[in-house]
């Protein structure tokens, strides 16, 4: 092509006005979204060490991650109202609930992250003037309604862990399928994606529902948890340095792995924690953890921790992705305790009023941190998992509040009441929610050892898309049937 100029990292007609760029970043953002820039989305589909630092790149990704995430509720909405309604109804048994519940929960995220995902970003629009309805007829409740809230195991905060937890295990298999969208995949160096923010989000999960210790016996339940999470690290690495199995080094680095993250930010935060005795002093220890730690990331630290080049000669170099990343899940651990903090109560009902005041700090401070995380990307902090820099932060942060807003709004439309009446025995929520969430980390690693077993059984995961599909349902199916036994008897482990 004549009258063809490099000007930065553009490529442009000498003399074109910015509209008719073909590779202008506002042009590429287009591009992505009408699907016509062929040479454009292979770049993103295929290599994921390109386009991170593409701002309208990345700003797409964190679009994408939110339509994914956010169908997941109505999804669990719809779910319950009908298990509530046509279980009793017909007198369906624990076993009939749970496939129904199976059918209606679990199956719809394969089509949503996999099948479908292209064509949520059309429903966007959609999901959002839902909750604009929610919130309408929420209102128009009397003023002296209450609403069941769940005491001190909130159930939004229960919805948000077992859809974080379901999410996560369909990633870890479905990446190796050709049905998984490649724009999910993890980045190595600046971007975000749906299998990006699992880390960050499996963190949220932990630290929402801790309180520091108070007793000889909570410091034992947190050595033992902290040891189990080390001791599954340990046979995690074992077993990728002594099978066929292989790890990308610059995902945690050569011995490190996500587990060993896990088990350093929740002994590393909740200690910290005792210094916090109130909201306040959370808020403030979650600043100054990411302050310092994009400081540091911001002089040299990045560099040192993504450049390939920077050979692994010591065990700190080996690992620097998973150590150096640390003090940001740490500051994400704090913020996700004083985020269980604000939603708990002492009482199983909160009054109308109780409620729309919490609604109301949830959202308020879910479109803050949206505003900081576009802030990110656009003022050249960006979004990093591999660092968990400050725009990293940010982002699991807002997609938590999100989900916790959304949440919100979703279920307690059905789960309002004219009384205080609760009754302890009844569970309100589907149960194969409670049992992924009363036992998430046997379900994570129940995930991690099917997704071992299934790449050892099939040497070839270029399959039709239908395969693809039965496979990934199946798989999603057997994870939730240990946690679902557990729940039946009513046991949880760690």
């Amino acid at each position: 092509m004549e009258g063809i100029k490099t000007a930065g990292i553009e490529l442009c007609a000498i003399d074109a006005p910015e509209a008719f760029c073909l590779y202008s970043k506002k042009q590429q953002f287009l591009n992505m979204v009408l699907e016509n820039s062929f040479e454009y989305n292979l770049s993103i589909k295929y290599n994921t060490d390109i386009y991170p630092k593409d701002k309208w790149g990345t700003s797409l990704n964190v679009i994408r991650i939110i339509w994914t995430v956010l169908p997941v509720v109505p999804v669990m909405v719809i779910t319950h109202i009908i298990t509530s309604t046509i279980g009793p109804a017909i007198q369906l048994n624990y076993v009939f609930t749970y496939l129904l519940e199976i059918v209606f929960i679990v199956l719809p995220i394969v089509f949503l992250v996999s099948l479908y995902n292209n064509l949520l970003g059309y429903l966007l629009p959609a999901l959002l003037l839902g909750a604009w309805v929610y919130y309408w007829e929420l209102i128009q409740r009397p003023r002296n309604w209450y609403f069941n809230w769940g005491g001190r195991r909130p159930h939004v905060l229960t919805l948000n862990r077992a859809t974080i937890n379901l999410l996560t295990a369909y990633c870890i298999l479905a990446v190796d399928f050709p049905s998984f969208p490649k724009y999910f995949v993890k980045n190595h160096q600046f971007g975000a994606s749906l299998m990006d923010i699992g880390i960050g989000l499996f963190v949220y999960s932990m630290g929402v529902v801790s309180k520091p210790p108070q007793s000889i016996s909570h410091f034992v339940k947190l050595f033992v948890n902290v040891f189990v999470l080390v001791v599954l690290g340990g046979i995690r690495t074992s077993i990728m340095r002594n099978t066929k199995f292989s790890q990308n080094e610059r995902e945690y680095g050569i011995h490190w792995n996500a587990f060993y993250t896990l088990a350093l930010t929740k002994f590393g935060a909740t200690i910290l924690s005792l210094l916090c005795k109130h909201g306040f002093m959370l808020f403030a220890g979650g600043v100054v953890f990411a302050v310092i730690h994009e400081v540091n990331l911001q002089h040299n630290t990045s560099n040192f921790v993504m450049n390939a080049n920077v050979v692994r000669n010591t065990l700190f170099k080996a690992n620097r992705e998973g150590i150096c990343s640390i003090l940001g899940f740490i500051s994400i651990y704090l913020f996700s305790m004083l985020m269980g903090h604000h939603l708990r109560i002492q009482n199983d009902v909160i009054t109308r009023k109780a409620y729309f005041k919490k609604l109301k700090v949830t959202m308020v401070s879910a479109i803050l941190l949206w505003v900081s995380v576009f802030s990110c990307i656009f003022l050249s902090i960006s979004i990093a998992r591999v660092t968990c820099n400050l725009g990293y932060i940010l982002l699991v942060l807002a997609i938590a509040q999100t989900m916790t807003g959304y949440y919100m709004l979703g279920f307690h439309s059905i789960l309002s009441q004219p009384d205080e009446s609760y009754s302890a025995d009844q569970e309100y929520l589907p149960s194969v929610v409670e049992a992924v969430n009363k036992n998430g980390l046997v379900y994570f690693v129940v995930a991690n050892l099917l997704t071992g077993g299934i790449n050892l059984c099939l040497e070839e995961t270029d399959y039709v898309l239908e395969a693809s599909i039965i496979i990934l349902s199946a798989y999603m199916f057997l994870t939730t049937i240990p946690v679902q036994i557990l729940h039946y008897y009513k046991k949880r482990i760690g």
